[in-house]
């Protein structure tokens, strides 16, 4: 579900990952691997690049898809934006296919750079955010380099919406934002919520398990909309806030 102008946002560069924390066995996996799972195609395969495949680590693309998988992390990840539902996809196979993997946590990460009209919009947006009147006095020309924010998730599971805000590095003027949608895929054991408790758990502080492994394709099949709304939202606010909108 996209927001009518959404495709109106200046969007200049953009990527997502999808974040899968359990224990894994980096070796086992090759573009060989996502090829016999059907995660892949055959062109895919045969343009595959391999960085390295070890006990350790492993890491190569096929094309608009980028694995990288150590000892408790699993992470695929594409800066091609109509790659992006393949991508969740992918995530999915791959849990389908590991019939006995455990989780403990899933996140799903989008990056953009945002351009904006001008330097005093990107100012703009930093002094909405972080307004600069309670350093006056003490710090000169107070201007935000790096911004971050925690939101409690709104869908009854446990985890965490993480939102970070800088100047962007790769579009000027710009603004970078980063959506960080994490859940530790289990039912959030809070029932009234407050600041004051929202965020006492640790992440990934649970023990992985078989059953989280099919709790997170349930995540990635029912949810992407509501994760993708979220996103919108988001770089919309952002974006209208540096603009004056």
């Amino acid at each position: 579900m996209v927001p009518p102008h959404a495709d109106e946002m200046p969007v200049a560069l953009e990527s997502m990952n999808i974040v899968l924390r359990g224990p894994f066995a980096p070796a086992m996996f090759s573009p060989r691997w996502l090829r016999d799972a059907d995660l892949v195609g055959q062109d895919e395969f045969e343009s595959a690049q391999i960085n390295i495949i070890s006990q350790d680590q492993t890491s190569f693309e096929l094309g608009w898809l980028v694995v990288s998988v150590g000892h408790d992390i699993m992470q695929l990840q594409t800066s091609e934006v109509e790659e992006f539902p393949r991508l969740r996809d992918a995530a999915i196979g791959v849990l389908r296919s590991l019939e006995k993997q455990q989780l403990w946590a899933l996140g799903v990460n989008r990056q953009v750079h945002v351009r904006v009209s001008s330097r005093e919009a990107m100012h703009r947006a930093g002094d909405v955010l972080a307004p600069k009147d309670p350093w006056d006095g003490v710090l000169e020309l107070a201007a935000v380099r790096s911004l971050y924010m925690w939101g409690a998730r709104p869908d009854g599971w446990a985890g965490r919406i993480n939102v970070r805000v800088e100047p962007s590095e790769a579009v000027h003027p710009g603004i970078f934002v980063q959506l960080n949608d994490h859940s530790d895929l289990h039912e959030s054991s809070i029932d009234d919520r407050t600041r004051e408790n929202a965020f006492d758990i640790e992440l990934g502080s649970g023990e992985a398990s078989e059953a989280k492994a099919r709790v997170a394709i349930r995540y990635l099949s029912e949810n992407w909309d509501d994760v993708m709304q979220r996103w919108f939202a988001i770089v919309d606010r952002v974006t209208d806030i540096a603009e004056g909108s």
